[in-house]
């Protein structure tokens, strides 16, 4: 591609580069373009993937045809591997799911995120990130979701310190009228190093201290604590805080 547009040259025998390389464009082209020969059942199977992978052997043959995966593990575009006694599918390269997202149209994304949200609360959730998954497959499908689930997926966003996960969860379940959330969403925000928009929940959700659980009120003050000395650079202010 660097080539063809002219940006890398012989100059004498050493190959320069005078340009940025194009390959984002031309990859994706070639990755789709292998993609054309498929029908549409084989097209969209990998659309769910790129959307929901990794997912469960179990699960997709649930969701689609058998043939359709043999047929795609066969051209070298899906791969099955053992893991945990569970046999998992991805999409032969991680490159080929960021083109395939980025190919789909939002009312698209939203009806796969659909299936697989429906498919897996169906299947009932077997690994312990299993209802974290349905969650974030329900807010991209536009489905409200329990928010109760969706306070315990965001705790186990928590402990893996996926903050982005745990932002976006607790952000849904806040907005849903949950006290607590605020809680989470605030060591989020500091844990991403995003001081000035955590400092500000916590003044918020102090102003309404009695809709909040005890360890909800805690975790707040640790919270504001931690900024003076972290963000604010006032240790003193810290201590006397606590």
């Amino acid at each position: 591609a660097a080539l063809d547009t002219g940006v890398l040259n012989d100059a004498g025998g050493v190959w320069r580069l005078t340009g940025p390389l194009p390959t984002g464009q031309v990859l994706g082209d070639q990755v789709l373009g292998r993609m054309t020969a498929l029908d549409d059942d084989a097209h969209e199977t990998l659309e769910l993937l790129a959307v929901g992978e990794p997912m469960s052997l179990g699960l997709l043959e649930s969701m689609v045809d058998v043939d359709v995966l043999e047929a795609l593990e066969d051209r070298g575009l899906i791969r099955i591997e053992l893991e945990q006694r569970r046999h998992t599918v991805r999409l032969a390269h991680p490159m080929y799911g960021e083109i395939l997202r980025s190919s789909l149209g939002r009312v698209r994304h939203r009806r796969l995120s659909r299936r697989l949200a429906e498919a897996m609360a169906a299947a009932g959730g077997r690994r312990r990130d299993d209802a974290l998954r349905v969650v974030r497959f329900q807010i991209d499908a536009g489905i409200a979701p329990d928010i109760e689930m969706v306070m315990r997926s965001a705790r186990l966003a928590r402990h893996h310190q996926d903050w982005i996960t745990t932002a976006s969860l607790g952000r849904v379940a806040l907005d849903a009228g949950h006290a607590d959330a605020a809680a989470l969403l605030v060591e989020a925000h500091h844990a991403m190093g995003e001081f000035d928009e955590g400092d500000a929940l916590i003044q918020l959700a102090l102003e309404d201290a009695d809709a909040l659980s005890e360890e909800a009120f805690v975790s707040l003050h640790r919270d504001w604590s931690g900024s003076m000395f972290f963000a604010h650079d006032d240790a003193a202010g810290s201590v006397d805080h606590l």
